[in-house]
């Protein structure tokens, strides 16, 4: 029996979307024969045959699309696609993932997440009027990053978002009041002026922190 078809429609959007008692998940794969969810799979290299689970099989419409819900998915679970084609088989990122994880890209999990979660606390903001605008532009991954002593450690590792918030007050007294980033979605590689990016929702992994990290930025 193939997934569940509750809360999936045409306007059911794609990727993995909470709804409530679950996930819905929803690719376009219009050449595929078989699409599969795979959920919380850590094991690098499992047999084909434990992944095709007829419960984990999502629907195919008549437009190519292929969907389904799963009841239990929550927030913050692992998840890929296994798409059987004609020639081949195997394990697909969710092009709509809202986040990866930061180990192992490109052969990676994609994470479902709440786009809705992070309590946003500048609602009140402003920005200036576009006439008033002093923009800097800067790419994240070589901008800045240095050790407690001062040191310079961007040899050793890639910027991260957070070495960026260091350096507000910086901005500030330059007299800058919009900062202008290059693209930092997820893309091949560690260096990049992020034009080339493979995962167009989720933000570069390399230019972020583990949680348990955070105290030592």
């Amino acid at each position: 029996m193939s997934a569940s078809q509750l809360h999936i429609n045409s306007n059911t959007p794609l990727g993995a979307n909470l709804v409530p008692g679950g996930t819905t998940f929803r690719t376009w794969a219009p050449s595929a024969l078989e699409v599969y969810v795979v959920i919380n799979q850590t094991t690098q290299n499992p047999p084909a045959a434990s992944l095709k689970n007829p419960s984990n099989l999502l629907v195919k419409d008549d437009n190519g699309y292929w969907g389904g819900f799963f009841s239990g998915v929550k927030d913050g679970d692992l998840y890929r696609f296994y798409v059987v084609g004609t020639g081949s088989e195997g394990f697909k990122r969710d092009p709509y993932a809202r986040e990866l994880e930061m180990d192992g890209y490109p052969n990676c999990n994609c994470i479902v997440c709440d786009p809705v979660d992070y309590q946003w606390h500048d609602a009140s903001f402003h920005p200036p009027a576009f006439n008033d605008l002093i923009v800097y532009q800067f790419h994240i991954g070589v901008f800045y990053a240095e050790d407690e002593t001062g040191k310079d450690i961007r040899p050793g590792r890639v910027c991260k978002i957070l070495d960026v918030v260091d350096r507000i007050e910086y901005f500030a007294d330059l007299g800058v009041n919009a900062l202008m980033t290059l693209p930092f979605q997820e893309y091949q590689g560690t260096n990049s002026l992020g034009y080339n990016g493979t995962d167009l929702f989720s933000p570069e992994m390399d230019y972020s922190v583990r949680e348990e990290d955070l105290a030592l930025i």
